[in-house]
């Protein structure tokens, strides 16, 4: 079985040529609402970032790779698993795609190359996304979509723009 690639997409590890990638997503304002950061990143510090990102999920928790075209080597956005929980085999995910690849079926393609590679290499049991069905009810939709069940929401989980917003915990299990 072939892993991290299928005809439409690969998935790789970050390179030091992705900073200008990581650059633009980090900045968009408009990924802001929907994740922790809200605020600017310099090069500097992307490439700081780039310079020391352990590959080692079981050392990080954490591991980011770069969504790629297979047709043309183009970088189109980047997926995480995050809170990597070696002892109750889950973690969590986030996607985020350059905004001239949003809705192309990209997403859905990573997605499904990480949970294969999640379940069959790393052992993990569950995923799980959390969002903000109010600010973005795409993401739930499409974490739906894929057969991620709605398992709790948080209450004035996430503040955004003055106001307490509740998150949806959605989860999978992949084993």
């Amino acid at each position: 079985m072939r892993y991290l690639s299928n005809d439409t997409i690969s998935l790789r590890a970050l390179e030091p040529e992705d900073l200008e990638l990581i650059f633009e997503i980090e900045n968009d304002s408009e990924l802001w609402d929907f994740g922790t950061a809200n605020f600017p990143y310099s090069r500097f510090a992307v490439k700081q970032y780039l310079n020391n990102q352990p590959q080692d999920i079981y050392q990080a928790g954490e591991l980011r790779m770069v969504i790629v075209e297979e047709n043309n080597n183009q970088a189109v956005g980047i997926i995480d698993l995050l809170n990597f929980s070696i002892q109750n085999h889950h973690a969590e995910i986030a996607i985020a795609l350059k905004k001239e690849y949003r809705h192309k079926g990209y997403a859905k393609h990573a997605l499904t190359l990480l949970e294969e590679y999640a379940r069959n290499i790393l052992g993990i049991h569950q995923l799980y996304a959390k969002v903000n069905s109010h600010l973005n009810p795409t993401a739930a939709t499409f974490f739906q979509a894929q057969q991620y069940k709605v398992v709790a929401t948080l209450p004035d989980w996430h503040y955004v723009n003055k106001q307490y917003h509740d998150i949806t915990l959605l989860a999978k299990l992949i084993s």
